[in-house]
């Protein structure tokens, strides 16, 4: 489930952004930010659309998925999706992942959807279902201490026109769905 991005949730989305990368997609520039308050204004300048990810057998905040950076005379935006270590590699990034493209895909003015991931973060298989790579930036990201490969994926309105039903339909038909 998702729900909007409330101020309470600043700290949680800040300690996301400050894990160690294991799943994560495309945060915003924000996030490097050096700290809480910075990470708070800058986030409030350059996000389209964020939400809390609630899992639904504890209703407790287990993730963060956003849309920023959003170029509307161009039609693009870029999404962010994290997780909880604990909440990682069982299908939950993306169910929210899906909501949040759902919802951008609804509005008329977006026509693509971008994704960056590094190495270490790439999403795993669901995702060649969803998006399709465009580009890899070769040791392009300092991330803890180190150069990553940088990855860019998306999907356009077509494709997710074509994938939607399909996807949605086994989200939301599913007993006891994750989210």
């Amino acid at each position: 489930m998702l729900r909007p991005v409330t101020s309470d949730d600043i700290p949680f989305i800040y300690r996301l952004g400050r894990a160690e990368p294991t799943a994560h997609f495309s945060w915003p520039q924000a996030v490097h930010s050096p700290s809480e308050q910075q990470f708070t204004q800058a986030i409030a300048l350059n996000v389209m659309a964020h939400f809390i990810v609630i899992g639904l057998k504890t209703g407790h905040p287990i993730g963060y998925v956003v849309a920023h950076d959003a170029d509307l005379e161009h039609g693009t935006v870029h999404m962010g999706i994290f997780l909880l270590p604990t909440h990682q590699k069982v299908g939950l990034g993306a169910e929210a992942g899906g909501l949040l493209l759902k919802y951008l895909f609804e509005q008329d003015s977006i026509r693509k959807v971008y994704g960056t991931a590094i190495d270490q973060t790439s999403p795993t298989r669901g995702w060649n279902r969803l998006f399709r790579q465009e580009a890899c930036l070769r040791e392009h990201c300092w991330f803890h201490g180190r150069y990553w490969n940088e990855y860019i994926f998306a999907i356009d309105r077509r494709d997710w026109n074509n994938l939607a039903k399909r996807f949605l339909g086994r989200l939301l038909s599913r007993e006891g769905a994750h989210l």
